[in-house]
């Protein structure tokens, strides 16, 4: 017989798989754009506190559950989604946090630039994918050690430093 642990692990890890993918546009019904009231209401985001960092103007608020999404709200919209964990969730690409550079370059091709880390030394570099049309996108932050280490995905991706 399964433990409760196992079972638990076995029924997080099929909600895991079906989750919906990050994409430019968002992540399922957590849409860029979308107004960060109808964000509260739908899906529990908790708004940071107006502190001096965040507040009306720009805020990142940490989406409740497994998801690991980062939300920031810009003069009460959506604007962009950030991944910071490892192993949660996937683009629309089949990326996620720890894949390699390799691997974006592979699944984007030509369409993505390539432009130097603000704070790391090569290898360490932005990843960046636009949308035709609408300024989305997603930006892959890579490290010195060539893997992913967050994924920005929706308008506002190239701030380096919350809404900077």
């Amino acid at each position: 017989m399964a433990s409760a642990a196992s079972v638990w692990a076995l029924a997080a890890t099929a909600a895991l798989a079906m989750d919906p993918p990050l994409t430019p546009a968002g992540w399922g019904e957590l849409r860029i754009g979308m107004s960060e009231a109808e964000a509260v209401r739908r899906f529990g985001l908790t708004l940071a506190p107006d502190d001096g960092v965040n507040g009306p103007a720009c805020r990142e608020s940490r989406l409740p559950g497994p998801s690991g999404l980062t939300v920031m709200t810009e003069d009460g919209k959506v604007t962009r989604l950030t991944l910071y964990d490892r192993g949660s969730l996937k683009t629309d690409r089949g990326l996620s946090v720890g894949s390699t550079a390799a691997e974006v370059r592979n699944a984007y091709g030509a369409a993505l630039r390539a432009t130097r880390h603000a704070y790391e030394d090569p290898p360490a570099a932005y990843l960046t994918y636009r949308v035709a049309k609408g300024g989305l996108g997603v930006r892959y932050e890579i490290g010195a050690d060539r893997r992913v280490a967050a994924i920005h995905a929706g308008r506002s991706i190239d701030y380096v430093e919350g809404c900077l």
